[in-house]
């Protein structure tokens, strides 16, 4: 059997603690979450980055007080939207950890929330979110290149403000790939 570093009930704990109110808002706010839930702030290397994606997202990287775990959050507007927690990584496709951890986490957080709000993805890459109040859950399992879960708690309206407002920057459309001449059968 796969030994899970950390072991998913203390993941689990952890991310339940961050769904329970008061969600924060303003930077203050964020700081003492993080206080509340165990993270430290760590310095962010921006270096690989020509440009910001947008010109009102802030992100901070943190450490979580568990082993392995990490991760970074999106201030948005001066608002918290969320966090991205990554865990059980492996490098190369399909690992272990993460096909063993992805189904018991849910099944705490169906325990605690119900049935998962939406399902998709496939049966070697399941992704699925849990609305609770004003915060959504996502979860999702990766097995391409590297493996890992991401657990996603952020604020369900002001994430999905930000998802517009990203989607309507052309800085974020790509243009469409050119795979040779295209005929138009004219």
């Amino acid at each position: 059997m796969t030994e899970l570093i950390p072991p998913v009930a203390d993941l689990a704990d952890l991310v339940l603690a961050m769904v329970d109110p008061p969600w924060p808002t303003t930077e203050d706010d964020r700081l003492d979450f993080y206080r509340r839930v165990g993270l430290t702030q760590l310095e962010w290397d921006n270096s690989g980055f020509d440009e910001r994606p947008d010109d009102h997202s802030v992100w901070h990287r943190f450490a979580t007080s568990l082993p392995e775990v990490d991760g970074m959050d999106t201030m948005f507007r001066d608002q918290f939207l969320g966090l991205s927690l990554f865990a059980y990584n492996q490098p190369g496709d399909d690992g272990p950890a993460s096909r063993t951890a992805y189904p018991l986490l849910k099944d705490r957080f169906t325990a605690r929330f119900g049935a998962p709000t939406e399902e998709w993805g496939t049966e070697r890459e399941p992704a699925c979110y849990w609305a609770v109040g004003a915060v959504q859950v996502e979860m999702y399992c990766f097995q391409r290149l590297a493996s890992g879960v991401m657990l996603r708690p952020s604020h369900r309206d002001r994430t999905a403000e930000h998802d517009r407002q990203a989607a309507a920057d052309p800085r974020n459309v790509r243009p469409p790939r050119n795979n040779g001449p295209v005929e138009d059968g004219s």
